[in-house]
Order: structure tokens, then C-alpha cells, then sequence
């Protein structure tokens, strides 16, 4: 096993235990379980291109780990918030089916496509960025609108639009295209770690949803001068 491979399955085990902490109902400790996912899986893309690891076998176990951290995890995190609650089958029990569905779908396209056309922009939303987006959301919701309403009913149009998002054709920026942008990947990386850590979620939810908000426009303009 090299060292990249370590990250992934590091990767794999934090996925494991956000699974566990939802089945506790300690969602807080699963945000931070798929967050620890997150950056294993940063850190092992690092690794491999530092080591110029050219291993066959790593995309396709990225992958598969990926689908349980990104894709297993939070769709048991929308069971266990939005299904199981209500006590019976409704249209929402198919949510957790649609949004692994849409990870499962996004993961195999970007090996169909390849890391090497994807340098400068993804295509479609990533499966990490998605799942700390809808975990974060979650936790915001349940944390300062604990009595909201519609909770299950707004909570159901995000992960459907984030299911969207990850399999459009949206270019999202990726920023590794040269040495120095990796630079400061690796500097708002440890910015990012630094304020999550202070203001929890709600650094998460807002530096994603401008991530997002800031992918779609670039998306819309570029189409515009295209046509």
C-alpha cells in the first residue's frame, strides 16, 4: 500500500464512522466524520501527484470510497433526518436513493472522463463539496430552525437540486492547474480548516454556497458569449 492509497482508505474509515455517528443520531459527529473524509481525499490527490504515483487501481478506489464517505453517508443522513421522522413510506423515502444514485453517477463520469481533462474546472458539482454542503445545511437548519415548517419539504428541493448540480455539465473551478495555484489551494485549505473550526457549519454552508452560487454564473456568462 502507498502512501496515496493510506489517504483513501483513512478516507473510507472516516465515511464508516459518520455512518455509525448517524446511526447514533450524533450529527454533529458525523459532520466531522465527512469532513475529515473531505480532506483525506484532498490530501491523498496531493500525495499521488507529489509521489507521482501512476497506479491503475487508485482512481477506481478513490472512487469506491468516495461512494460510501460522499454518497452512502449523507444519503443515510437525509433517511435519518427526512424519512424516518414521518414513520411511512412518502414521495421523500426515494430521496436517499436519488442522491446516491447522482453520486454513484457523478464518480463513475469523472473516471469515464479522466483527472487529466478535469484540471481547471470539474464538470458538475464534486460529491465532497456536495455532501458538506447538504450535511452543513442540515445542521443549520436543525441548530437555528429547529420549529421550521416546511423543514422536510426545503430539505428535500436541496438534495434535489444538489443531485442536479452534480450531474449537469456546469464547469466548477478546481484551482491545481499550476504549482502556484496549488499553493494556495493548500493556503485557503488551512484558512478554511482554521475558520470551520471557529465558526463550525456556518463557515461550511456560506464559503460552498458562493462556491456554488460563483460556478453557476461563470457557467451562464460563458454560455452567453458563446452564443
Amino acid at each position: 500500500m502507498n502512501i496515496p492509497t493510506l489517504f483513501t482508505f483513512l478516507n473510507l474509515f472516516s465515511g464508516f464512522m459518520a455512518i455509525i455517528a448517524i446511526s447514533e443520531l450524533k450529527m454533529e459527529f458525523a459532520l466531522w466524520f465527512i469532513l475529515f473524509s473531505a480532506i483525506f481525499d484532498f490530501i491523498d490527490g496531493k500525495m499521488a501527484r507529489l509521489f507521482k504515483t501512476n497506479s491503475k487501481l487508485g482512481p477506481y478506489v478513490d472512487s469506491l470510497a468516495d461512494t460510501v464517505s460522499f454518497g452512502v453517508a449523507p444519503s443515510f443522513f437525509i433517511y435519518s433526518f427526512v424519512v424516518s421522522p414521518i414513520g411511512k413510506f412518502t414521495p421523500f423515502f426515494l430521496l436517499p436513493l436519488v442522491y446516491l444514485s447522482a453520486v454513484v453517477m457523478r464518480l463513475a463520469r469523472f473516471n469515464v472522463i479522466g483527472e487529466d481533462s478535469q484540471k481547471e474546472f470539474y464538470y458538475g458539482l464534486s460529491s465532497p463539496i456536495s455532501a458538506l454542503f447538504l450535511i452543513s445545511f442540515i445542521s443549520l437548519l436543525q441548530r437555528f430552525f429547529p420549529s421550521f415548517l416546511f423543514e422536510k419539504e426545503v430539505t428535500a428541493g436541496v438534495v434535489l437540486i444538489l443531485s442536479l448540480l452534480m450531474l449537469s455539465k456546469i464547469e466548477f473551478p478546481v484551482f491545481k492547474k499550476t504549482r502556484k495555484a496549488e499553493k494556495m489551494q493548500i493556503v485557503f485549505f488551512i484558512t478554511g480548516l482554521l475558520l470551520l473550526i471557529y465558526f463550525k457549519y456556518l463557515f461550511l454552508f456560506v464559503a460552498i454556497l458562493f462556491y456554488i452560487i460563483g460556478g453557476i454564473i461563470r457557467y451562464l456568462l460563458t454560455r452567453e458569449s458563446d452564443e
